[in-house]
């Protein structure tokens, strides 16, 4: 599957939003839930289902992607997971400090577009390379707020 930025910033935006010290973020894996008939959970209220913060990613992009950027960007070192019992469901304590700098460079919109901008314009498509140029950007932001 494609990296999708876009996606990669809207979990972390959702991971950061919901966990806390005492506050798992959980995302239910819908389509595991869906066809795994019955056999983890006897009883249909057992079934997790996912929350309206899950529910507003899932408007954005389809599950699949959703689960992969979730996995992605623990691999990255972005988020830290959670083992949890039930394998339909991923569950993230917190950014990492590396996922903090990712998000904070990146989170306003007057950051966000112009490192979008030049990650299309130099043919670059990677979180790496999307964390050196949210610096950059960030940098520039700095700069002219000291001026101004």
């Amino acid at each position: 599957m494609k990296l999708n930025i876009d996606c990669v910033r809207d979990v972390m935006l959702w991971v950061e939003a919901i966990t806390t010290p005492s506050q798992l973020a959980s995302y239910v894996n819908t389509d595991a839930v869906d066809s795994d008939d019955g056999f983890l959970y006897i009883n249909a209220d057992d079934r997790p289902m996912p929350n309206a913060a899950q529910k507003k990613l899932l408007e954005k992009y389809s599950n699949e992607t959703l689960v992969y950027h979730l996995h992605y960007c623990i691999e990255a070192k972005l988020l830290t997971e959670f083992d949890s019992p039930d394998g339909n469901i991923i569950v993230i304590k917190d950014l990492t400090p590396l996922g903090h700098d990712f998000i904070g460079n990146i989170r306003e919109a007057q950051n966000y577009s112009p490192a979008k901008a030049i990650a299309k314009k130099a043919g670059v498509e990677t979180v790496n390379a999307f964390i050196d140029i949210g610096k950059e950007v960030a940098k520039i932001a700095i700069a002219k707020a000291l001026m101004g």
